[in-house]
């Protein structure tokens, strides 16, 4: 069994002969997968896997390492951790500033390479994070056209997004009663159709068929006929904010 030094050792001379060695570049980074996974964790605080953009910022940060690492630097693998650590360190402070856009920044990988002269790992990386990116600008562009959309639909009950945090329920047996009426709502498109027409919630229609608190159903109309047209209408992505309700749920 070789000692941790030996390891080491042998892990730093694999990172030199990467420089210039794309298959060994492969196997660098696929050997050392959890470990760059284990580095965006620490330096994120929170559990990152191949999916997140995490992944992409840290896995362009390892092949940064690769390319400036040299012995005098100490064990590659401690400095491939300052790098990774200081790259996603960098693309939190640049998401706080742009209001969390994921900005695809290849400054650190092939600084003095043309990407048409790039090996195939390196256009590989620039493939995942565009992926990673594109998935993210389609993900935020669906979610602003679904606000917009819902926000005319509310329009016409006068109801803003604003007024929908301060009438939202705090209280978990209020969540409860409120996720009642919004699936009692829902489950009679008689009582839909009578909301919509009439801008107001089918009180009396609701309170016969469950029993709710008149308060309640005052003090949070607004929320209630908010949830209801989000569920009921074309809007997936704000609905994933309501799923408790419709599978029963009282955390809502």
């Amino acid at each position: 069994m070789q000692s941790a030094s030996d390891q080491a050792k042998q892990v730093n001379m694999l990172a030199i002969e990467a420089k210039s060695d794309e298959a060994k570049l492969e196997t660098l980074i696929r050997q050392n997968t959890g470990f760059i996974l284990g580095c965006a964790g620490k330096s994120t605080g929170r559990y990152v896997t191949k999916s997140d953009d995490e992944w992409s910022v840290a896995l362009i940060a390892f092949h940064e390492a690769v390319r400036s690492y040299a012995p005098e630097k100490g064990d590659f693998l401690g400095f491939a951790a300052l790098v990774i650590r200081r790259r996603l360190i960098d693309q939190s402070n640049r998401d706080a500033h742009a209001g969390n856009e994921i900005p695809v920044d290849f400054s650190g990988v092939g600084r003095d390479q043309d990407w048409e002269e790039a090996s195939p790992v390196e256009l590989e990386i620039q493939r995942r994070t565009n992926e990673h990116s594109m998935h993210r600008d389609a993900e935020r562009n669906a979610m602003r056209d679904e606000i917009e959309a819902l926000a005319q639909v509310l329009a016409g009950y006068d109801i803003s997004f604003a007024e929908l945090e301060r009438c939202s329920p705090k209280a978990r047996k209020t969540k409860a009663a409120c996720a009642l009426a919004i699936r009692t709502v829902l489950a009679d498109e008689g009582l839909v159709r009578s909301l919509q027409r009439s801008g107001s919630i089918p009180v009396s229609a609701i309170r016969k068929i469950v029993d709710i608190p008149l308060n309640i159903l005052s003090k949070h109309r607004k929320y209630i006929i908010a949830a209801i047209e989000i569920l009921h209408g074309d809007f997936p992505g704000l609905a994933e904010y309501l799923h408790d309700i419709r599978k029963g749920g009282d955390d809502v």
